[in-house]
Parts: structure tokens; sequence; C-alpha cells
């Protein structure tokens, strides 16, 4: 630690001592720097931070005084790409003695970069109102900040959006005193009250929100009394509705009741951008889990192909809260495999309300036809985290779909193929294994994700499945494979990930392992 360094921290102990504590949990590496490009914190470990600090502190460098001069207090963020890293730069509000800039750091990487840089900004956003905070008591405020990322985090693990909100709510409750409650939008453009804290009061708040009472994203709406009292919200205290939207997933609206001062609102921006990206992971989390289950369902066993497509429709059924269906046709329009109850007569006639049904053509070879649908009582409109979750399924069974109906597994009708036919495929023996290697959210953009299929195909057996899934994991299916060979095979797909530079972006990710044992196999080699 630097003389500079010893002195800044210790002269404003109370002022940095939230962020210091923060940094250990968040993913990008954070800096704050003064004007000569002296950082004011004190070091943390870790590859990102330490390449950051050696091109802070080279003061030669021409992408440190650019950013440096450009990152105005006020102004918007500024990016550079330096030493692997993907830079962002935010100007903070001059403190008394001199003016101070916020570094966010993270390894750079191909697609997304519109993406990133938006969540890169946003953190940087809720940084920069904490730390320019004017609030009387900024060490309890701060102290908040480092607390409810910690709890959020937590939540983001357990892979239930109601989760994440039910901890943002429950927090807000102890330190704001607020009655808090969350609506979730659904296709047909209503809000319906989803969390809540416990043992809240029904005649409080209305259970539905129309498009009319909702605000635009990020914006806050201080409802009147006469407004109050149309919407169905208590008229005896205040309510404050604000509205978190992200592109391509559920909506939601969020209504504070309680005594909420100017001040109380501002602290309420902070939060609500802490909590955005909170729910994004949480969404990617709900998907991979959704897929994996659904795999491990799939992979060939002792159940016949319909058990297997049921139990696999049952997990997302589950996770869509609806009743799913699948149909496989022939050339002739005759059955191959029916899965499911029939859909209701109504809703193939568009009779049935379209926001309660959701329908998807499966990617199979012509000329089979196959087909998911989902529906829900009348009365209850899918929502977008439902309708991308049904998204996600009919991903998995179209290409478990196609690959079956590519090895003539379907072709013996309903019931399945006899195990006989099934088997046929598997040379060796009846295992089968399941790898689903999990990259960073951030490099999943669909084209990247190809590329690397591409890649790793070309390395695998012919008899080997390997494709994309809509979560952005990449899935291995190996026949033939026991669970010791496809460790073996996911410890030579991480060495291919360290040395091959067009995968490099895969190096250090994940690859779980799923397998079905069945008769003895020989050896395959690694």
């Amino acid at each position: 630690m630097s003389e500079f360094t010893d002195a800044a921290a210790t002269a404003t102990p109370n002022r940095w001592r939230w962020l210091i504590d923060l940094r250990d949990h968040l993913l990008p590496g954070i800096e704050v720097v003064d004007a000569n490009a002296m950082s004011v914190l004190p070091p943390v470990r870790g590859d990102i931070a330490d390449r950051l600090r050696r091109l802070l502190r080279t003061p030669t460098s021409p992408i440190v005084a650019a950013l440096l001069r450009d990152a105005t207090a006020g102004g918007p963020m500024v990016f550079a790409r330096a030493d692997g890293l993907r830079i962002g730069v935010l100007g903070l509000a001059d403190p008394p003695r001199a003016p101070v800039t916020l570094w966010l750091a993270e390894r750079a990487d191909v697609g997304r970069e519109t993406t990133r840089r938006a969540d890169l900004s946003r953190m940087a956003s809720w940084l920069a109102r904490a730390l320019g905070s004017t609030s009387e008591t900024p060490v309890r405020d701060w102290r908040e900040i480092s607390v409810l990322h910690q709890v959020l985090q937590k939540a983001v693990a357990r892979g239930s959006v109601e989760a994440v909100l039910s901890a943002y709510i429950e927090a807000l409750a102890i330190w704001a005193d607020t009655d808090s409650r969350a609506y979730l939008g659904n296709r047909a453009g209503q809000f319906a009250l989803t969390v809540s804290l416990a043992g809240a009061a029904a005649g409080d708040a209305p259970p539905v929100l129309s498009e009319d009472g909702t605000v635009p994203d990020g914006a806050r709406r201080r409802l009147s009394a006469t407004d109050a009292h149309r919407l169905g919200f208590s008229t005896t205290r205040d309510t404050v509705l604000s509205s978190v939207r992200m592109a391509d997933h559920a909506p939601w609206v969020i209504a504070y009741a309680g005594q909420i001062s100017a001040a109380d609102a501002d602290r309420l921006a902070i939060f609500e951008d802490m909590l955005r990206p909170a729910l994004l992971a949480t969404a990617e989390v709900e998907a991979s889990r959704l897929t994996w289950v659904m795999m491990q369902h799939l992979v060939d066993g002792p159940l016949s192909r319909r058990e297997a497509a049921g139990l696999a429709l049952a997990e997302l059924e589950r996770a869509a809260l609806c009743t799913a269906a699948m149909q496989i046709t022939d050339g002739a329009g005759e059955m191959i495999l029916q899965v499911g109850p029939p859909a209701p007569a109504a809703a193939h006639a568009g009779a049935w309300p379209g926001f309660a049904v959701q329908g998807y053509v499966l990617d199979v070879a012509p000329p089979c036809r196959a087909t998911l649908t989902l529906w829900r009582p009348p009365n209850r409109p899918f929502t977008l985290r439902e309708s991308r979750l049904g998204g996600i399924g009919a991903t998995v069974l179209g290409r478990w779909t196609a690959n079956a109906l590519d090895r003539g597994d379907l072709s013996a009708g309903p019931a399945g193929a006899p195990a006989a036919d099934r088997r046929r495929i598997r040379a060796a023996s009846d295992d089968v294994s399941l790898l689903v290697i999990l990259p960073d959210p951030s490099d999943t953009a669909a084209a990247v994700r190809e590329t690397w299929v591409r890649d790793i195909r070309v390395r695998l057996r012919p008899d080997d499945i390997i494709g994309a899934l809509a979560s952005g994991d990449i899935s291995v299916l190996l026949p033939a494979t026991n669970r010791g060979d496809a460790q073996a095979v996911a410890s030579r797909l991480t060495r291919l990930f360290a040395q091959h530079a067009p995968l490099a972006l895969l190096d250090g990710a994940p690859i779980g392992v799923a397998s079905i044992a069945g008769a003895p196999a020989p050896p395959r080699p690694a």
C-alpha cells in the first residue's frame, strides 16, 4: 500500500470503508483514483485488480490520460480497452479536497459489448450516487448498500426472482419502515400482486394494477390521495410507484407505502439500481436450471421415450406454472408421440384468450412436425418470464426430438421404440452421459456460442451430440460413455479451452457432468 493510499484511507475512513468492504462482493474490479491516477483505496487481490493497478501506475499511458480527461463529474461513463480489460470510468462530484474518478474494470470479451457497457454504467450509477450522497446519515446509508448487495447475491443463488424481490422488500421494511409490494406484468398489460411482506394487510393494496397505474422505467410516481383511492391503495400513507423494466424480461412495478420523504426516494433510486442486475442474474440462473433438469430426464435411460418426455414436461410445467403438451407427427399427419393432455379445443380454434396459451413449433426435419403447447386458465395470462421459460423448454425438447427422430428412436409409435432398437446406437454399453458447459453470461452472444459449438464438435465422436441452449449454456450428449469417461472428456475440454485461442473465453467455465449407468463398457480413451 502506498503512502498516499494510507494517508487518504486514514483521513476519510467513513467515506471509503463501505466501498472497501463491498469490493470483495462485486464482480468488476473497482478503484477510486485522484487526478494523478493514484488509488485512494487499499489494494485487493485478483487478476483484474492487478492489471488495472498496473495500468494506473504507468504514468505515460495515453489511455489513462484520456480517461482522466474525459471522465468529468456529471458526465457519462467513458470506456476503453487495455491489457485485456474493458474499463469504464465515471467522474464523481468533487469532494472537498480534490476531484476523484470511479474506475470499473472487467475482462474484455467478444459479443454483447453494448449490454456489458450498460451493466457497468448501471453499477457505476448507484456507486456514484452513494459516494455523492448528501444524506444526514451517510455511514448508515453506505452500510445498507453494502449489506443489500450481499443479501441480493445470496438470493440470486437460489434461482428465484420472487426470492430476490422478497429479500429486497424485507430489507426495505427494516431500514425504511415501508410496506412494499411487487407486481409482475403479464402479456395482457396487467400487473398482478406477486410478492409482499408476510402478514401484509390485503386491503391496503389492490391485487391487480392496470397499465394506466404504472410509470416508465426508472421513474417514480407519488400517488395523490385521489389516485391512491382509484387504484385501490390505502390513503392513510404515502404510496410511491416505481417501474423496473428490462429488455426481454418480465416487467415489475413496486409499490412503496409508508412515510416516504424526498431523501427516502433518493435512497430507493440507488436500491433499485442494485436490484436490476440481481433480477437479470437470477433469470439466467433460472434458465440454466430448467435446461439442466429437463436434460437429465431426457438423457437415454431405462425409461421409454414417452416417460422421459413426460418427466421433462413436468419440470417445464412447474417452472412456468402451466399445463404442457407435446405432439410429434409424421409426414402423413399420423401421431408418432403425444405427451400430456390434449390442449383445450378452444385454444386450437383461436377462441382461447391469446395471452393464456403459448404455442411453439419445434425445430425438427421435415416431413415430421413437432409442437409444444402451454396453457393456463383464461383469466391468468402468461408473463414474459413464463413465456421465456417456455421458449427454453421448446429449445431443449426440439433438440431432443430432432436427435431421436434422426436415430429412428421414435419410429415405433407412441409407446416409444423397443429397448433393443433404442440400444442399437450404443456400440459399447447403455451408459449415457451429459456435459453442460456454463459460460459466463456476458460471453453468451448467439454468434459466439455457435462458433464455440463448431470448434468443439470437430473434436467429438460422430455419435456425440452438441448444441447451444437458449439459456446460453452448451450441452454435449455422450452415448456409450460412463461417468468416469465423461469426466475424462470434461478434463480434455478444459485443457482445450486453455490452449485453443478461439475457445479462450471458455477457459475456467464450469462443466457439469450427469450420467446414467447401464451395462459395463470398456474404457474410452481420454
